[in-house]
This record gives structure tokens, sequence and C-alpha cells, in this order.
């Protein structure tokens, strides 16, 4: 007999046997079949219309309004970068004038104002101007043309005598009132001390100076200033550093005139690759707002012209007045930042409180050392070519 084994499952008193439902799979359909419309509702859902013309217009209008924005800081911001860089070679290239001035520029070398007598006693000498050998153009602006101009170089002469002509001192008012003194300054700084950039133009002129001088689109060049102090024998020294840009050139003044600083003029048809110091007198009038300064031009140029906004000017310590009164003093050696122009009258962002005033009855008047802004042809450049002033 074959004997089988039957195992029980126990169910434990209490628990609840589950026992399936027949109702379950049932249920169970009935939710898949629930569930099929909400997915094809969702997928329904996801289908939409595309974009009306009206909004992809006001897309395409903020969207170039941006690109017009952001268009617009890129030159001011080359702009910018440009102006620190020639800021950061100012401060590179005015230590090696400094170097320079001090081997050549030398109470030994160089004429002493206040030694000679030539300042009022017990006073400071204005800020005199140091013989350069800038290159000259000649030819008409008309002409003016990458490769159409021959350049040349000044003589030691020529450079000698339109600085001492700037630099004249007078002792104690202008003439008829006094005597004028002129520098004999022979010590000339030539473009291989000045110019940043080495290569040429650097030496006398071999008759393609001018194309050399298009040959980059900028370099910068210093013009050495220096005044002797009212103890006499020592030399305080400042240097101009300039830009000179590719395309343009620069008017010089005029020395020869009656009143060669107070209506300052060009001389006709010479024209400069460098920029070009000019001496001009101006006043402090009691009429105008205590930041404005003007000068009272009759047939010459106008300081505003001179000197547009942007321009650094600097103090030459040269005052005078019509003889009649003490001489005031006017400190030399302070740089002034034009903020505005126009005609005669030029603003700066320094105070001008401490500077003399003058009024309808006349005053005193004092100079400044400008340098006025290029020219191309057909137009001038409306900022001046100044970088940095050093004083040492």
């Amino acid at each position: 007999m074959t004997m089988r084994a039957t195992f029980l499952r126990v169910t434990p008193i209490g628990a609840r046997r589950s026992t399936p439902s027949l109702a379950a799979p049932a249920a169970r359909a009935g939710r898949a079949r629930s569930a099929a419309p909400r997915v094809a509702a969702k997928r329904g859902g996801a289908r939409r219309g595309g974009f009306s013309l009206q909004e992809v217009m006001v897309a395409i209008g903020i969207l170039g309004i941006g690109l017009i924005l952001v268009a617009t800081i890129f030159p001011v911001s080359l702009s910018q970068h440009r102006d620190s860089v020639n800021a950061a070679a100012a401060v590179t290239l005015s230590e090696r004038a400094k170097a320079l001035m001090g081997l050549r520029a030398t109470t030994a070398s160089v004429w002493l104002p206040v030694t000679a007598g030539a300042t009022p006693p017990g006073r400071d000498s204005p800020y005199l101007l140091l013989p350069f050998a800038n290159i000259y153009t000649a030819g008409t602006t008309a002409a003016l043309a990458p490769g159409e101009f021959v350049g040349e170089w000044d003589s030691v002469g020529a450079a000698a005598g339109y600085a001492n002509a700037l630099s004249r001192v007078w002792s104690p008012n202008p003439p008829p009132a006094g005597t004028w003194f002129s520098p004999g300054n022979q010590l000339v700084f030539s473009g291989a001390d000045t110019l940043s950039d080495p290569r040429r133009p650097v030496g006398p002129g071999n008759g393609d100076d001018d194309i050399a001088a298009e040959s980059a689109s900028s370099r910068l060049v210093w013009y050495a200033f220096y005044r002797e102090d009212a103890s006499g024998g020592a030399l305080q020294r400042a240097v101009a550093v300039c830009r000179q840009t590719r395309g343009e050139f620069f008017a010089q003044q005029d020395p020869a005139g009656a009143a060669p600083f107070a209506d300052p003029v060009p001389v006709a048809g010479l024209y400069r690759r460098l920029p070009v110091p000019w001496r001009v007198t101006a006043r402090h009038a009691t009429t105008d707002p205590p930041r404005r300064l003007n000068n009272a031009f009759t047939g010459g140029l106008p300081l505003g012209g001179l000197a547009p906004p942007g321009s650094l000017v600097m103090v030459s310590g040269a005052v005078y007045n019509d003889g009649t009164a003490p001489l005031p003093d006017v400190s030399g050696g302070r740089v002034l930042s034009v903020i505005d122009a126009g005609g005669s009258v030029i603003e700066v962002a320094e105070d001008l409180s401490d500077l003399p005033f003058v009024d309808n009855a006349g005053g005193p008047t004092f100079d400044l050392w400008v340098f006025p802004p290029g020219a191309w042809p057909g137009g001038t450049t409306r900022r001046g070519p100044v970088v940095e002033w050093m004083f040492f």
C-alpha cells in the first residue's frame, strides 16, 4: 500500500484568511480603461500652435535693441582700453624722460632765469620749454595722404629758435613796462630721445620720414619743461607725454606777432606730424563762473578751440598786468583738466579760487602751456593730445 503524506496549512486563531476576489480582475481592467483617456488627453495637450507674427516681431525688436546696446559698449570699451594702455606707457616713457633730463638738462646746460635776474625777486621762474626736433610736413593740407608728404626734421637752430621764442620771460612786467629776456638754450632733444617707438622716424630727414611717421597707428612722444626755483641754481622739471595718431597733423604757433600769447595764431602752411606746445595768455574773469578761464583774443584762435574738453593744460607761472599794480604770484606747474569749452572759454575741474581775477577795469593775466588738438584733412580732432603731465 502506498502511503501519501498530506500537509495541512494551519491558520492562527484570529487571523483572517485572504481569498482571491473575483472582482479584482474586473477592477484592474476598469482602471486601465479609465487611464487610457487621461494619457490621450495629455498627449493631445502637448500639441499647441506656433508663435504669431506679432509675437515674432516683438521678439525681434527686443533682440535688436539688445544687440544695439551691446554694440555701443564695444567702442567705449576699446577707447577706455586704449587710454589705459597709453596711460601705462606714459609712465614708462616719463621715467626715460626723467633719466635723460637728469643727465642733459642741468644747471650747466640750460639758461637760468632767476640767476640772470629775469624774474621778480623771491619767486620761482615760469616753466620754460626746452627745444625739440619736431618733424614737419612740407606740403599743403589738401595733399595730406599717406605717402604724399615729404617730412623733415628741424635743425638744431630752428628747434631752439621756436622753443626759446615761446619761453621768453620779462621783468617786472611785459613791454613796454618791462624788458623781455629770451633763453639761449641750445639743448635739443631728438626724435630718438622723445618717441616711444624707437623705429623711424628718429633722425634727420632723408626724404621718407613722413611715410615712416605713418607706419604706426599711434605712438607717444614727450616734451621737456623746466623752471629755476626762487633760491637760484636748482631746477624743477616737467614732462608732457602726448599721443600721435596716424593721419593727424598739428599747427605751430607763430611767436613773432605783436601779441603772440594773448592773441595766438598759427604759422600759415606749416604743419607738424607730432603735437606742438603753444603758450596762451588766459584770464580769470569776475563775470565768469569760478572754474572758467578765457582769453581775450582779437584776431587769433580762441582758448576753447585750442583746449577742447579732455585737454590737460599747465599753468606756466608767467603772470603780468598793465604795470600799474604789484605783480601777483601765480604758482606754475598746476595741471588743469578741461571738462567743457566753447568759444574763448574753458571750464576746468579744479578749484581756481586762488588765481587773480580780472574785471572790466583790467587786472592780471597769466600764461598756460597748451597742446592744441590735431587736425585731419577736412576736419579737426576734438581732443587734446596730452596723455599725462609728470613733474620731478
